[in-house]
């Protein structure tokens, strides 16, 4: 009589072990096909290697930009004397890949360091304001977004205020930092025209303590 060969379920240890093969296989697999990677956080650290930040950063808050790429994400990074704004999406095929992004360098002492990023693609724009805040006095943000409307013969701009918006502050260790933003729309954001933004702060008691004008950091047309 022939003894019946019993198959052995395979243990716990092994099909771990079968995962992190896998795995390991398919991110080998993405880098020859084209810089992908297996998590978010991989195809930031790459981006930010690019822009030549080194330091190690970690990921403060990030938001979606689906209008541009169904799995686009804008990310905001930190470390003690950079703050890094980043995109990356999502590829089937690829695995995460890093986009673009900027660095802000915060080692000066600046009460502020803040940028802000259009970002298009079929017609349609996406912009995102992004800083980190030093100055101890200041309580809550607000965005205010200003376009010029008119030039007199001197070559002086009037500027004429578009939208004001609140931007939440994130405590992270010893400092504060916002990522905020999302569609444009038309009537706020035309093609023509020069807009100047304003982060504006204020106390707890409601009084500005702080204006600075955010310049452009990037402006970008996805494909």
């Amino acid at each position: 009589m022939k003894k019946q060969k019993i198959e052995k379920r395979p243990t716990r240890a092994r099909r771990a072990v079968k995962s992190v093969v896998i795995m390991l296989c398919a991110l080998l697999i993405c880098n020859m096909l084209g810089g992908g990677h297996l998590t978010r956080a991989m195809a930031l650290r790459d981006g930010e290697q690019r822009y030549g930040v080194y330091e190690k950063t970690h990921e403060i808050t990030s938001l979606p930009a689906k209008n541009i790429y169904k799995t686009l994400r804008v990310t905001l990074m930190a470390s003690e004397n950079v703050t890094y704004c980043g995109t990356s999406h999502f590829y089937t095929l690829l695995g995460w890949q890093d986009d673009f992004g900027v660095p802000l360098d915060c080692s000066d002492g600046e009460s502020i360091h803040a940028g802000w990023w259009d970002m298009v693609r079929n017609g349609v724009r996406d912009i995102f304001y992004w800083g980190r805040v030093d100055d101890a006095a200041v309580d809550s943000v607000v965005i205010e977004r200003y376009r010029a409307v008119s030039q007199d013969e001197n070559g002086d701009y009037t500027f004429e205020k578009r939208e004001a918006f609140a931007a939440e502050l994130i405590e992270d260790g010893d400092y504060r930092y916002f990522l905020t933003g999302g569609v444009a729309t038309e009537a706020n954001y035309g093609d023509y025209g020069w807009d100047r933004v304003y982060f504006v702060g204020y106390d707890a008691s409601g009084a500005e303590v702080l204006r600075y004008e955010i310049e452009r950091q990037m402006s970008t047309m996805f494909a």
